[in-house]
């Protein structure tokens, strides 16, 4: 036995990968669909070899008497293209035989590189070889019944005229060559690529006689974008040449090309995903020829109605040269390469064997025929339906094989029990049959009603389930809390659910909302969106990161612009930020915003802001003098916008008051929170005066609406 195991080759593996897996495997990007490019693998059964074909094969190779010639196709779809025959340690890739190969010694070779002429002398046509469609230099191999019998080879030695039906087409009638222009084949992983005379093949000269070629690890190939059969309608290439005299065995691994420039890669057994692809399998992969008769399944098993003839009992396929025997009965049949039958038998049991010069094969399976009494139908029972429902149809076969119709189609139109009858058709053993069918009215699925929820809270899950069993969904799936009233929520039962939707109401109750600001105070502000914190006797009059104290006040957005709501003391981060959470559930709709101050100017927010359906509402007035009313912000350093500065007197606007107070104090020596200290550092100096002389300069003043 020769293993041909690239494994074992270093170079042979970096060639592999080289060549038989970036030709093959890794065009897998450019994979279409898996079409089943390949319809199947032919065996032709090419010649067989009489006493006077052994004779003339003395001195050329050993040709024993009734030697077998095989030559195998691969049959694809037209425009598809062979690639590569190959074997893979996962995947083998075999030719075997019980006894040897025969290999002609003078013109032999590992592919059928040797002439036409030379294809005339002694017993070359025999030979055994691999190709991609050749049969010989300058012709392609087809099937002999493709062939039309021209320029047919005639042996110069005056043999291989053998005439048994057995095997098909006599040579010297139609030869299976044609003239034309094949591929040239490649062998990647065998014997480095060196199959030629002289090489340790079983395919070679003659020179090592073998019964078994394995491939674990190797291909041949076309090594380019693959090759069509001559003709181009049936699009069969011959990939090998076979001539042996014991049984034949094979299992095949194929890649073919699609027309649309993918691959489909076929193997004999167990196929796996492999690359994002899968591969393929067919049963003609594998084959064994020329042993005992291949066992078939035995067909006719079934029954028939009193008082009929019986069934047909045969096989279905068959072999030339095997003759098969019908037990009981002992009827003979000559096998025809195709089904065959018996005839029609009565009720019994059928086994069937057949025998050729190998052996007697008892065939797969039996034909057992039994004679019914008049059958009753049965079917599966479909129902019960929801009113209103689409029904299946009601089947015209029965679970037992009776074909028939019904007297009417199922209705859901109206809730109840319906018998519908069915009639078997004629010819059938079969008495009529009936179902009765429920129809249900749709049941409402009841719910324990959620709620009330106050705005914000965390609610329940609508539940999946109603209390009287019925599955489905909810529209919308969750409770929201967010917007305050009363809230529908639809539930719609599941398919196959007898039940109509329904719905459910939660009220939300008002809750509270959170008010976000951020805003800057010009005597404070330091630069880089950052302001002072104020300072007391002592250092900063309020805590960490505190600027200073402010309060908000919340205008309803329609004249007189009555005040709202009102919220004093609150911090005011040193970053410009504040938070008032307990802002009532009950503001709903828009308002104005108020900033007041100690010591700076009333500002109001340029529009009413909107509050509905709002859990946090933010406002920044930092970023444009067009966010306050009347464009009523200074413009400081940065692009930042703040809340002017130096109304001491908290008379809403910045004027000689002002001054006076800041005068008397700075006279004083005031010291600590005071509000005459405008920049908040403590002392009330000429730095406070200077922002005030710049804003009565400026005539600021309160700006509303």
């Amino acid at each position: 036995m020769l293993t041909i195991n690239v494994a074992t080759k270093l170079n042979e593996i970096q060639k592999m990968k080289n060549i038989l897996f970036c030709f093959g495997i890794c065009l897998l990007s450019i994979l279409s669909q898996a079409q089943n490019g390949l319809e199947s693998i032919i065996v032709e059964k090419y010649y067989i070899s009489t006493a006077a074909d052994s004779i003339g094969s003395i001195g050329h190779g050993n040709l024993p008497i009734g030697s077998v010639t095989y030559r195998i196709y691969a049959d694809m779809l037209p425009d598809y293209k062979f690639q590569m025959a190959y074997g893979t340690a996962n995947h083998n890739l075999k030719f075997t035989t019980t006894t040897s190969f025969f290999n002609n010694t003078n013109y032999g070779s590992t592919s059928p590189t040797f002439s036409k002429t030379n294809a005339a002398k002694h017993t070359v046509m025999l030979d055994s070889w691999l190709s991609v469609g050749a049969a010989c230099s300058g012709n392609f191999g087809i099937l002999k019944s493709e062939d039309n019998g021209v320029n047919n080879v005639v042996n110069a030695n005056g043999i291989l005229h053998n005439t048994d039906p057995a095997m098909g087409i006599p040579l010297t009638t139609q030869d299976g060559l044609i003239a034309g222009t094949p591929k040239s084949i490649s062998f990647i992983g065998m014997d480095a690529g060196q199959i030629d005379y002289g090489t340790a093949d079983v395919l070679g000269d003659g020179t090592v006689s073998g019964n078994s070629m394995i491939l674990t690890g190797s291909a041949w190939t076309t090594l380019s974008s693959g090759a069509t059969g001559p003709i181009p309608a049936t699009n069969r290439v011959l990939i090998a040449q076979i001539t042996t005299n014991g049984v034949f065995h094979y299992e095949l691994n194929i890649q073919i090309g699609t027309p649309s420039g993918g691959i489909e890669v076929y193997v004999s057994s167990n196929p796996v995903l492999f690359n994002g692809q899968m591969e393929l399998t067919i049963p003609s992969l594998i084959g064994t020829y020329n042993g005992p008769p291949t066992a078939f399944a035995v067909t006719g098993s079934g029954s028939y109605c009193q008082g009929g003839s019986g069934l047909a009992v045969g096989l279905a396929n068959s072999e030339l040269g095997v003759t098969y025997t019908l037990s009981p009965g002992g009827s003979t049949l000559a096998g025809t390469g195709s089904a065959i039958s018996f005839g029609i038998k009565p009720a019994g049991t059928y086994t069937i064997s057949g025998t050729n010069s190998k052996g007697t094969t008892v065939m797969t399976g039996n034909a057992a025929i039994v004679e019914n009494s008049p059958t009753i139908p049965t079917f599966n029972q479909l129902g019960p339906y929801c009113q209103g429902a689409i029904p299946e149809l009601l089947p015209e076969i029965s679970n037992n094989g009776i074909t028939g119709t019904w007297n009417a189609a199922i209705s859901t139109i109206s809730p109840g029990s319906t018998t519908y009858n069915f009639s078997p058709a004629t010819g059938s053993c079969a008495t009529s049959g009936s179902m009765n069918i429920q129809i249900n009215s749709p049941v409402t699925p009841i719910f324990t009603a959620l709620g009330p929820y106050n705005q914000g809270d965390t609610p329940a899950l609508l539940p999946g389930t109603s209390l009287n069993s019925i599955t489905g969904t909810w529209s919308p799936a969750t409770i929201n809390t967010s917007v305050v009233g009363l809230q529908t929520y639809t539930f719609t039962p599941d398919a196959g659910m007898c039940a109509t939707a329904t719905d459910m109401n939660v009220l939300v109750n008002v809750g509270s909302k959170t008010l976000n600001l951020k805003v800057y105070l010009e005597g404070l502000y330091a630069g880089a969106g950052t302001m002072n914190q104020a300072k007391g006797n002592s250092g900063p009059q309020f805590g960490n990161n505190i600027a200073d104290k402010v309060s908000i006040e919340i205008h309803n957005a329609t004249s007189p612009y009555l005040v709202a709501y009102t919220y004093n003391d609150i911090d005011l981060n040193v970053n410009g930020t504040l938070s008032i959470t307990n802002i009532s559930g009950n503001a709903n709709g828009s308002y104005y915003l108020v900033v007041k101050h100690r010591n700076s100017v009333e500002t109001w927010s340029n529009i009413p802001v909107n509050f509905s359906g709002l859990s946090s509402i933010s406002y920044d007035f930092t970023t444009s003098a067009s966010k306050a009313f009347g464009n009523n912000l200074k413009l400081m350093s940065g692009a930042i916008y703040a809340i002017y500065s130096g109304n001491v007197t908290q008379d809403n606007s910045i004027d000689g008051s002002d001054m006076a107070s800041v005068d008397n104090a700075v006279t004083s020596l005031l010291m600590g929170y005071h509000p005459e200290d405008v920049n908040g550092d403590g002392v009330v100096d000429a730095s406070d005066m200077a922002i005030i002389d710049n804003n009565v300069t400026a005539i600021i003043k309160v700006k509303k609406p």
